[in-house]
């Protein structure tokens, strides 16, 4: 466990990436706030493209429903008839 948080500290040091996101977030606990919600928002390959969006911006993901678009008369379709 000690190890890790080492590691960490070290990181957090030197990775160039960490300081530019927490700089723009200003406090650890907002940087730490956004690291999760990117990471339930989005799929990530690395910790870098995690500190890269944070501290250059991203793009909102829109929303993509899996199923096509709705029949007429199924639920959610407004009907135009007057």
């Amino acid at each position: 466990m000690m190890v890790a948080f080492l590691i960490d500290q070290v990181q957090q040091m030197s990775n160039l990436q960490f300081q530019k996101a927490l700089e723009t977030k200003k406090r650890k606990s907002a940087l730490w706030e956004a690291m999760r919600h990117l990471f339930a928002a989005f799929e990530v390959s690395s910790m870098g493209e995690i500190y890269e969006a944070l501290a250059y911006g991203h793009e909102r993901p829109r929303l993509k429903p899996l199923k096509g678009p709705t029949e007429a008369g199924e639920v959610g379709e407004v009907s135009n008839t007057s």
